[in-house]
């Protein structure tokens, strides 16, 4: 009896917190639809289709991707963050302590769960304090420094919580040791030098391309593809400085960049990147995609993975990092469109798949 009321009373927390996180999503939507009137309201078809409560999103979306079509697959903030994500990826929303979900997203070994997959070039790992070279061999503390001469630049980065380029620094040689105390966990990676299609839109930030997958009832989709570009003078590709917001521009499925950029700080969609013409293809698109999906089809336990890729000089793609913590659909949705309309095997939109399965739970 006892462990029924603690199973009640944990439920019953859970949805309280869960409703004020939904209240609290909604009141955003609502409040970034009112602050540009000039935004197109919802046709009296979207209404009859779309729920009430995912209205404000839905013209968001629609607004920002400038699309007339499946607007009601638009999967909005509230239900994805606190009812689609956990089903998909539960491991990683029960417990930041939860050994394999941190793990997983510990990019200390991104390289061991994606063996396929070419990452930067790692020189030194620093695990709970404890330092390792690049073959991953302990080494004591007065040699790590060792592993580092030669090289004028390099990238210290944490192994967890990266999001938005935070704990990502470069740094120039003559701050190396002052540096190795950095963290108790990271690692140290050489530099990425860009294909030149990347870097024409913005020299100075690892410009990315953004791929989503989902793993869904066996099946492995692509949800399509954005390209990333940093603020000027970002180091990340999803970096802002100060008014100047990281920019997500829409790819098509061959990899054509496609000259619509949206500003997902502010939500405002332009057919230009700060005034450069949008223009090129992704070098090695859909190698990414197949590479991404193929990683993707070993871990069945995560439903969506969010993966970042770039181009490196000789045209072939180096793996950023991939994401099951927040792999979020806002900038994705906000340059592409409904990618969720997708047909499964089935033959039946993702989104009614999705929705439905969380409704039978």
């Amino acid at each position: 009896m006892a462990f029924e009321l603690s199973t009640f009373a944990y439920h019953a927390v859970d949805q309280y917190r869960l409703a004020y996180h939904n209240r609290d999503l909604l009141r955003w939507e609502k409040k970034v639809c009112r602050a540009h009137p000039e935004w197109a309201p919802l046709t009296a078809a979207e209404l009859a289709e779309i729920r009430p409560r995912d209205r404000w999103g839905c013209k968001l979306f629609k607004n920002m991707a400038g699309t007339t079509e499946n607007t009601r697959c638009f999967i909005t903030e509230a239900p994805f963050r606190t009812l689609i994500l956990p089903m998909l990826n539960p491991l990683n929303h029960r417990s930041n302590s939860d050994g394999f979900g941190t793990l997983f997203s510990d990019k200390n070994y991104s390289e061991l769960f994606m063996p396929g997959m070419t990452f930067p070039k790692t020189l030194l790992y620093r695990i709970h304090g404890e330092y390792y070279d690049a073959k991953r061999r302990h080494i004591p503390a007065a040699a790590a420094l060792d592993q580092l001469r030669g090289h004028d630049r390099l990238v210290f980065k944490h192994s967890t919580d990266t999001g938005h380029g935070t704990g990502v620094v470069p740094v120039q040689a003559e701050d190396f040791a002052a540096q190795l105390d950095y963290s108790q966990n990271y690692l140290v990676q050489e530099l990425i030098r860009q294909h030149e299609s990347l870097a024409y839109f913005n020299p100075s930030s690892v410009n990315a391309i953004r791929i989503n997958t989902l793993f869904w009832r066996g099946h492995v989709y692509v949800l399509g593809g954005i390209l990333r570009i940093g603020a000027p003078g970002a180091f990340c590709d999803h970096e802002s400085i100060g008014k100047n917001a990281y920019l997500s521009i829409a790819l098509a499925e061959d990899g054509t960049i496609l000259p619509h950029a949206v500003d997902v700080d502010n939500y405002y969609a332009y057919d230009t990147c700060r005034g450069i013409p949008i223009q090129g293809r992704i070098p090695a698109y859909e190698e990414m995609k197949r590479s991404a999906a193929a990683a993707h089809e070993n871990y069945p336990g995560y439903g969506l993975i969010a993966w970042d890729f770039t181009v490196g000089e000789d045209g072939r793609p180096i793996c950023v990092e991939f994401n099951t913590v927040y792999p979020g659909p806002v900038g994705t949705q906000c340059a592409l469109g409904p990618v969720f309309a997708q047909k499964s095997v089935e033959g039946v939109p993702l989104f009614d798949e999705l929705m439905a399965a969380v409704k039978k739970k």
